[in-house]
Formats: structure tokens, C-alpha cells, sequence
């Protein structure tokens, strides 16, 4: 992490994977279409009234300040959005907050397949989505699993029945607003359907 010189106006930016991935293919795809402002690093409690030079000098020590370069670790920095503009809008003050129907269900010999239907709080502006991780043993030997990019819809579908439960997570990423949310997925063995 480095300090930034306060003495000029700087803008300091950090683009998204998707964003990189666009700037560099190069060919007039590269548009910026959202960004979010933050200031973590400002302590507003150094905001002194009872300066004794006036309300011109309130924010005194705030404004000499160092300022922290941008982090793309967004569990890091911007952490109190000041604002995220989309599309001239007006954005929201508010972070996203991605939920998925259903978080957490059973496959069984009964109900074989499921569609994981993800809804971000706050966000108008358009999706890409991804499977960001999962976790289990052996998972594409019980469960194919496929996700819409678009409506985020995860598809789960069981292959086969374990000899005993398991219990697999899904992990879905929307990249344009910078949100994830976890699923659940257990797995009956054979024969039990409760």
C-alpha cells in the first residue's frame, strides 16, 4: 500500500477483472460505464470548528492529509461508499447486497436438479455473472452445474447419489456491481429423501 502526494490533484483508479480484461483487448471496447468513490482513509473526527483561524480552516487537517493509492481488493478499500454513479443516473448511496434463492437446498432422489436465482439490492445497471469458487470433494462426479452470465441463474443438476451426504458451496460473482453471495448444495446418498 503506498501514500499518494497531496500536493497536486491526482486520480487514482483500479479497474475490475472485467474491466482489464477489456481495456485490454483493445479495439474501442474500454468504456467507462460505473465507478464508486470512497474515502476510508479520512478520519472526520480531525474536523476542528474551534479553529481559532475560522471556518476556512476547519478542514485544515484533513486537506494536508496523505492519501492512500487505490486497492483492488474491494474487502480492503471502499468500504463507505460515498456514491456509485450509473449511466448519469444519480446512482446510490448504499453497497450492494447480492441474495440468492434458494441459499441453501437438498438434492435427493425426489428433487434431482435446482436453479439458484441471485437479486442484487440497488443495482439497475446491467450484469455479468460468474461462478467465483466452489468447494467439495469430487464435485463433478455427483453434480453438473452451469450459470447464466446474464441472469445469473446457477443450474445444478445431480449426476449421481454419494454413499453418504455431502455438501457442496457455490460462490456467484456479479462483476459490474462488485458483489458475491454463497449457496449451499447438499448432496443425499441414495435411497434418502428427507
Amino acid at each position: 500500500m503506498g501514500v499518494l502526494d497531496n500536493t497536486s490533484i491526482t486520480v487514482d483508479a483500479i479497474l475490475t477483472k472485467k474491466g482489464r480484461e477489456k481495456l485490454a483487448k483493445g479495439e474501442g471496447q474500454f468504456r467507462i460505464t460505473k465507478f464508486a468513490l470512497g474515502d476510508d482513509e479520512i478520519d472526520y473526527n480531525l474536523y476542528d470548528v474551534t479553529h481559532p483561524n475560522g471556518s476556512n480552516f476547519y478542514g485544515q487537517a484533513i486537506e494536508n492529509m496523505n492519501l492512500l493509492e487505490a486497492v483492488p481488493d474491494q474487502n480492503l478499500s471502499l468500504r463507505f461508499k460515498l456514491t456509485d454513479v450509473s449511466n448519469g443516473s444519480g446512482g446510490s448511496t448504499t453497497a450492494y447486497v447480492m441474495s440468492l434463492t434458494p441459499a441453501n437446498t437438498t438434492l435427493n432422489d425426489n428433487i434431482t436438479s435446482v436453479s439458484i436465482t441471485p437479486t442484487i439490492s440497488g443495482y439497475d445497471g446491467n450484469y455479468s455473472y460468474s461462478i467465483e469458487g466452489t468447494t467439495g470433494t469430487a464435485i463433478g462426479r455427483f453434480l453438473s452445474f452451469s450459470i447464466n452470465s446474464t441472469t445469473g441463474v446457477l443450474q445444478i443438476d445431480r449426476l449421481s447419489a454419494p454413499n453418504t451426504l455431502k455438501q457442496f458451496q457455490f460462490t456467484i460473482a456479479e462483476e459490474l456491481s462488485g458483489t458475491s453471495a454463497t449457496a449451499v448444495v447438499n448432496l443425499q446418498a441414495s435411497g434418502v429423501t428427507q
